[in-house]
């Protein structure tokens, strides 16, 4: 995202306002998508769910990579835009569901303050690493020097995201178990055996 807002403004023209609206495709659909990743993780899995999320935000920082040019009309962009914001809203949710669903209750606040932190940690370090890459590969804030210098630090990022998904896919399945019904539940609990009418208990004895 760093990378390509500053593409918009340097190569494309636009000011920082106008950017912040281009990429609102990508930072809009996390809020749609997550609350229904959240929703929908415990049926299907958490898994299933967010390697399909990386998937999808390495398939469009590829594309992106791909079409990046000094000519690129920014309609072409719109799609792997979105495609990446729902990839992003497939992780962030579920993500935490699987963190907290390995934990007790105890360890909640814990956990999800550690997870919190290790995603900054990871935003700053991937934003650290982007910039690094488009500065070794000599760019600068100029529009004929900046393509050639961004296309790979996307690459990069892409490579990263489709090696994120090929781990995932040792992750736990993360689906809920189903609920047992009510009378078998009671009956695996331990629940006390009838005693026939014909014969009293000692209380009633008594």
């Amino acid at each position: 995202m760093f990378i390509l807002i500053q593409y918009l403004q340097v190569v494309q023209g636009s000011s920082p306002l106008e950017a912040a609206l281009q990429t609102t495709p990508w930072t809009l659909a996390p809020m749609i998508i997550a609350p229904l990743a959240g929703v929908f993780a415990p049926r299907v899995g958490t898994r299933i769910i967010m390697v399909t999320g990386l998937a999808l935000q390495g398939a469009a920082l590829l594309w992106i990579a791909l079409i990046l040019s000094e000519t690129t009309p920014y309609v072409t962009l719109i799609v792997p835009f979105i495609m990446a914001g729902v990839g992003m809203g497939l992780v962030f949710a579920p993500s935490a569901t699987a963190l907290l669903a390995s934990l007790g209750v105890a360890d909640h606040a814990k956990a999800s303050g550690v997870n919190s932190t290790v995603r900054e940690i990871g935003i700053a370090l991937g934003t650290a690493v982007m910039t690094a890459i488009f500065v070794s590969g000599g760019g600068e804030l100029l529009p004929n020097l900046y393509v050639d210098a961004a296309r790979p630090a996307v690459l990069v990022g892409a490579a990263v995201l489709f090696a994120a998904a090929v781990v995932g896919l040792w992750l736990p399945a993360g689906r809920s178990a189903p609920t047992a019904p009510l009378s078998d539940a009671g009956d695996e609990a331990g629940s006390l055996p009838e005693v026939p009418a014909s014969e009293p208990t000692d209380l009633v004895r008594a």
